[in-house]
């Protein structure tokens, strides 16, 4: 089958969403989220857990295990579905031929599955369980500039309180120089590329 998949991957607020926007108005193939419904959503996550049931439980298992301390059963609920959503979305994109560019892809949950400062060896041992692109492109921006973003934006997770997303966002703000160094060393990986 001939399909090339691309993850955006970064922090919130870099400017991934605006980029894909950019490349689907030039004509390129941008799958948002929202191009699928729930049902559909829930029918591919089921077929993902079918094909890959040790996968499944094992990537739950490390998000459920590395949740926030005095994380709220909301919290744990949108975290879980976010999960599923991304497993289903690689069954999706499986079915799709050309070349889709994509965010919130495997890469991109291991912002949803450390909610704890981790080390190499745990996201090392998570990536081999999830689903990844052909290709990654890290989005980055100063993060001087994310954090004024962030003070006009939303946060991750604010429905579940301010406090609680600000302590998300401090943990990925740890952990996301260790995601990009493993996933550089790793993978077959583009910075800020022009496509």
């Amino acid at each position: 089958m001939n399909r090339k998949i691309i993850e955006f991957f970064g922090l919130s607020h870099v400017g991934k969403t605006y980029k894909l926007l950019k490349l689907e108005a030039q004509g390129k193939n941008y799958y948002k989220y929202t191009d699928t419904t729930k049902l559909k959503r829930l029918f591919y996550f089921i077929v993902w857990l079918l094909k890959h049931p040790y996968r499944t439980a094992y990537l739950f298992y490390k998000m459920n295990l590395n949740a926030m301390k005095g994380s709220g059963l909301r919290l744990i609920l949108m975290r879980n579905s976010f999960l599923a959503g991304v497993l289903a979305k690689s069954e999706i994109l499986n079915k799709r031929t050309g070349t889709i560019y994509t965010e919130d892809l495997g890469l991109q949950s291991l912002f949803a599955i450390f909610h704890k400062k981790t080390t190499e060896k745990e996201v090392i041992k998570v990536i081999n369980m999830l689903p990844i692109a052909d290709k990654v492109m890290i989005i980055e921006a100063d993060m001087k500039l994310i954090k004024e973003r962030f003070k006009k934006g939303r946060y991750p997770y604010e429905e579940c309180g301010e406090e609680i997303a600000k302590a998300v966002m401090e943990v990925c703000f740890i952990n996301y120089p260790l995601f990009k160094k493993v996933i550089e060393e790793s993978l077959k990986v583009n910075k800020n590329e022009t496509i």
